[in-house]
């Protein structure tokens, strides 16, 4: 399958790479590894499995890494992947694929509960090339959805969150580097920073309904509602989301989850009822992300909390205390 190339980028990854590099070693594809300076086994493994190594500056820029692979590219099409991804369904697929011309493909991400959707593969003669110094993207209005599913595993995210940093420090006005900023501190747990980033970033961001907006603002309620325990505030965040995207059964869930935890639970019930019923309806080909758990198991697993105890206070003949 000579028409494909496959780019990874590395930076010391040699407890991953192995299965990264494995799921893709039937496609008989060119590879390149980008290396910023492994000091591990990783480029060891990496010329085991053929690959062609460049050595790269990282010069705070990851899309200007992934951009000098694409022009030592031997082939039509590129794919690019995570050390710590690996291919997990549709291999079958590239072949038909790579058939095409002129087209780019939105693959499936899964890790742990979540699905995520991202171009990943793509013609060469789009002359595409990668976006932002950091969480770096192909965008393109020419693409279709794809069944090709990879599976991300645990990220170590301290790289991102010292280039997006050094993003914030060189264009402290730019709303997408405020954006990722507020992104790295959600992910570093650095609550009281991102919820200072990401009322900035939605303060100054024009397209409200954009997805990074609506996601913004559900990650902001999460965390005012399981950190700091301001239900006040993130009930209004929830109601724009749910307003914008009614069949993101997320928002009903933690809608729900609020109203439980003020013991509200007839009010808690009917919000997890619509995250199974509404989200029902979600269409497939949505680009939100997704967490799987909250279409039914975890709504329903929470209906029969509610049910039991309801049923508690009614058999003890006592009754939450109802907060209004």
């Amino acid at each position: 399958m000579n028409q494909l190339t496959a780019q990874i980028l590395v930076k010391n990854n040699e407890s991953v790479i192995e299965s990264c590099l494995n799921s893709i070693s039937d496609l008989n594809c060119q590879i390149l590894i980008g290396d910023f300076g492994c000091s591990d086994n990783t480029i060891k493994i990496c010329k085991e499995y053929g690959a062609e190594i460049h050595p790269l500056s990282l010069n705070n820029n990851l899309s200007k890494a992934r951009n000098i692979l694409i022009e030592k590219s031997k082939n039509k099409w590129n794919i690019f992947l995570e050390p710590h991804e690996i291919l997990f369904q549709g291999k079958e697929l590239i072949p038909f694929i790579l058939e095409r011309k002129k087209i780019a493909y939105n693959c499936k991400i899964m890790q742990g509960d979540a699905i995520y959707r991202q171009i990943k593969l793509w013609d060469k003669d789009l002359n595409l090339k990668f976006e932002n110094p950091v969480f770096e993207e192909i965008k393109t209005e020419k693409f279709e959805e794809s069944e090709i599913i990879f599976i991300s595993g645990d990220k170590d995210n301290s790289l991102n969150f010292e280039l997006c940093k050094k993003w914030m420090e060189d264009q402290p006005l730019n709303n997408k580097a405020i954006y990722y900023f507020a992104c790295c501190n959600l992910f570093q747990k650095n609550w009281n920073s991102f919820l200072n980033y990401a009322d900035l970033y939605l303060h100054n961001e024009k397209d409200k309904s954009s997805i990074s907006c609506v996601m913004t603002k559900y990650y902001y309620a999460m965390v005012k509602s399981y950190i700091t325990k301001d239900f006040n505030e993130a009930v209004p965040k929830l109601i724009e989301c749910i307003a914008e995207k009614p069949l993101m059964a997320e928002f009903w869930c933690l809608l729900g989850d609020i109203y439980y935890e003020v013991n509200q639970l007839d009010k808690a019930k009917s919000f997890y009822e619509n995250a199974i019923i509404l989200g029902s309806k979600r269409l497939k080909e949505d680009n939100y992300p997704m967490e799987i758990s909250k279409y039914k198991s975890y709504p329903s697993k929470m209906l029969e909390t509610c049910n039991k105890l309801n049923l508690s206070y009614k058999t003890f003949s006592s009754k939450p205390h109802l907060i209004h």
